[in-house]
C-alpha cells in the first residue's frame, strides 16, 4: 500500500527498477474496496485505522450485498450484452459463493 502514496497525494506513480514514474490523467480516481469486520485479526476499527497509513485517504462507504433480483437488474445495467448469459452466470455465482462459504 505505501506505493500508493505518492500516487494518492502527487498523482505520480513511481515504477521501481525502472526509474519512471507515470502522472495520473486529469480525472484520474483510485477505488478500492476491502473487507472489515470480525475476520481481520487486531481487534477493533481504531486498532485497524492506526495500522493502515492510507487511512486518511479513504472514503468509507458501508454497503449491503445486493438482495433478490438487485444482482441480476446491476449486471444488465453495466453489461447489457450479456443479458442472455446473466442467469446462468448469476447461477454459476451463487454455486462458486456457497462452495467458498
Amino acid at each position: 500500500l505505501a506505493a500508493l502514496v505518492p500516487l494518492l497525494e502527487e498523482r505520480r506513480l513511481y515504477i521501481p527498477g525502472r526509474g519512471e514514474s507515470v502522472v495520473a490523467a486529469g480525472g484520474f480516481q483510485l477505488f478500492g474496496t476491502t473487507t472489515t469486520g470480525g475476520g481481520r485479526a487486531g481487534g477493533g476499527a481504531a486498532a485497524n485505522a492506526r495500522a493502515d497509513p492510507l487511512a486518511g485517504l479513504w472514503s468509507r462507504v458501508a454497503l449491503e450485498p445486493p438482495r433478490g433480483d438487485e444482482p441480476m437488474e446491476i449486471l444488465r445495467g453495466m453489461h447489457p450484452k450479456l443479458t442472455p448469459l446473466a442467469h446462468g452466470m448469476l447461477r454459476t455465482l451463487n454455486v462458486a459463493q456457497r462452495m467458498c462459504g
